[in-house]
């Protein structure tokens, strides 16, 4: 499903050393995911000496955060304490800190700025996740702001590199970094954004590897665009559910496409995007998420100023995925369905909000159990990629009930009769 934004860093932090970078100028490790994320294990020390292993995702569109948990464990010492909210809505402290040393494979980076922070949503991944790896606080003062981050799902590997011309040449070029130099003022921000085209307007947007969403777009923005969500080749979403690195969170949402959009010199005839129900006309509250992303090996190289899409495999990024077109989430101690695609083959088979998944393909679903909601979540989305379908059995009040679904892509009878 897709992602609401991480949530937000502390609006103020003091400065904090340059991360500095020692070792082989590339490291490579194999590409693993969990819930759509790229997930890496890298080592922290603490203050005690002992080296502790750390399991992160990858987040371009979030600063580094590690949950508070670990940071004790670590003795690190945080700054001021302010509150920030999760996706839910839900006040979560927040802290800046250093980590003074991290390692990934040969690697080391040392003075990397994060943020101490708990959110539940870590805790719904197969495995828990210790947090995300992303920007600095300040510039300069992370991850992301001094190495180049190769991600290939398609050759299986992830590669991280001291500079990104030792990473897979080539591709479609996007100016990035975290300053958006759209508006009238220029704007720092904690997380890579990237300018893109719609029509001949350039936007800088966020490029979001924490989220597993296509391309999520604000309402304002979309309307200011010159499109409405009463138009054609629009689908309304029944509830919904957005889970991501900054949690679960619940808005109005459509699916639909933007036309004539630039990424680099590739110029797309239409972008599937989600159209979020809030206001805001801020281009950098667009996110670029998983979905998209994974049709192609994404370099992304802020120190260099660029991401860079190279085209590999046979995936179209001008169409949506095949979708069964029903999420599900943990509600009232039970595995509900929370969200609906109007049209889509669940809807169609007569799938209602609220209904409780029971089991999918004779598997039960444990709402006790986050692991359990995590496998059915990816088992679903793994059905829909490969374009399989699944058997869902579903409890309704006192009628359980099995239904056969297949994946569609949506609006695939109308892109059928403009061909016709």
């Amino acid at each position: 499903g897709s992602t609401e934004p991480d949530a937000a860093a502390p609006s103020s932090v003091a400065s904090g050393p340059v991360t500095v970078v020692e070792g082989p100028p590339l490291v490579e490790l194999p590409y693993e995911t969990d819930l759509g994320l790229v997930v890496i294990s890298v080592e922290v020390e603490g203050v005690d000496g002992v080296v502790r292993p750390l399991r992160l995702a990858i987040d371009s569109g979030a600063p580094t955060v590690i949950q508070a948990k670990r940071v004790a464990e670590l003795g690190l010492a945080a700054g001021d304490v302010e509150l920030a909210r999760d996706a839910e809505g839900k006040g979560v402290e927040a802290a800046p800190i250093v980590l003074p040393s991290l390692r990934i494979g040969e690697l080391t980076l040392r003075n990397v700025a994060a943020i101490s922070m708990d959110l539940e949503v870590f805790e719904r991944f197969n495995e828990p996740l210790d947090g995300v790896l992303g920007t600095g606080l300040d510039l300069g003062t992370g991850f992301l702001d001094r190495l180049a981050v190769e991600l290939d799902p398609h050759g299986g590997r992830v590669r991280i590199a001291q500079a990104g011309t030792s990473l897979t040449p080539g591709g479609y070029r996007l100016p990035a970094g975290r300053v958006d130099r759209g508006g009238e003022e220029e704007e720092t921000h904690t997380r890579a954004v990237v300018e893109i085209r719609v029509g001949e307007r350039p936007l800088w947007v966020t490029l979001d590897t924490g989220n597993n969403g296509y391309v999520d777009i604000p309402l304002g923005l979309f309307r200011e665009l010159g499109y409405e969500t009463d138009g054609p080749n629009i689908a309304a979403w029944q509830g919904f559910a957005a889970m991501g690195a900054g949690g679960v969170g619940e808005s109005a949402r459509w699916y639909g496409f933007l036309e004539q959009v630039g990424l680099g010199e590739l110029t797309l005839p239409r972008m599937p995007v989600d159209i979020v129900g809030f206001d805001s006309d801020g281009s950098t509250d667009v996110l670029i998420g998983q979905q998209l992303i994974r049709k192609f090996i994404l370099v992304i190289d802020l120190p260099g100023g660029e991401v860079r899409l190279i085209p590999e495999g046979d995936g179209d990024p001008s169409r949506f995925a095949s979708t069964f077109g029903a999420g599900v989430d943990i509600r009232d101690g039970r595995v509900q369905v929370v969200a609906l695609l109007e049209g889509s083959p669940a809807h169609m088979a007569g799938v209602e909000v609220g209904d409780t998944l029971v089991a999918l393909d004779g598997e039960a679903v444990v709402a006790d159990d986050p692991a359990s909601l995590s496998r059915a979540r990816e088992r679903i989305d793994a059905a829909e990629q490969a374009g399989e379908g699944l058997s869902f059995d579903l409890r309704r009040g006192d009628r359980d009930l099995r239904l056969q679904l297949e994946p569609r892509e949506p609006f695939a009878d109308a892109d059928q009769a403009d061909a016709d």
